[in-house]
């Protein structure tokens, strides 16, 4: 862990640039809270409508968590990362699981092109439940780089 910190001090944790998402995006994000089940039960009536859950994510600002934050980060895999003697391994063997482009990801943080932050759910202990993203903060942590999140507060305790 403490290497990990050093190497994102160093000249290759530039921060991944990050835009904000588009209408298309925003309206396909809904899906992960109204489509899966797991979130739904995890964080019961966070939102109350898409329409809601979008105008939230419009006013949430982007933040950066500390590596601790996103090494307790539930629904994530970023720890595995972390934790991974070859990062990059990790994350094609993720991401190829879950039928993701790890590769264009990759491409942007490379090049500097700007992609959308994860979201992040906290609840009112303070625990933090990845929301969307997830293959976007694998792939930035297996390049060392950071990335900020935009944070939605769960008016509740997660049901975990």
């Amino acid at each position: 862990m403490k290497l990990l910190s050093l190497l994102k001090e160093s000249y290759y944790s530039k921060d991944v640039v990050i835009r904000d998402y588009t209408e298309k995006e925003y309206k396909s994000e809904t899906n992960e809270y109204f489509k899966n089940d797991n979130t739904k039960k995890v964080a019961p009536n966070a939102f109350e409508s898409k329409e809601q859950m979008i105008d939230i994510m419009k006013s949430s600002k982007p933040v950066k968590l500390s590596d601790v934050q996103f090494k307790s980060l539930m629904n994530s895999d970023v720890s595995e990362i972390i934790d991974a003697e070859y990062p990059s391994d990790v994350l094609i063997t993720l991401s190829d699981k879950y039928n993701r482009d790890w590769g264009s990801l990759v491409n942007a943080f490379s090049t500097g092109r700007p992609v959308p932050p994860p979201i992040v759910l906290r609840d009112e202990d303070g625990k933090l439940f990845l929301l969307a993203g997830n293959t976007r903060l694998m792939a930035a942590f297996a390049l060392l780089k950071s990335i900020p999140v935009k944070i939605i507060n769960y008016k509740g305790k997660f049901k975990i």
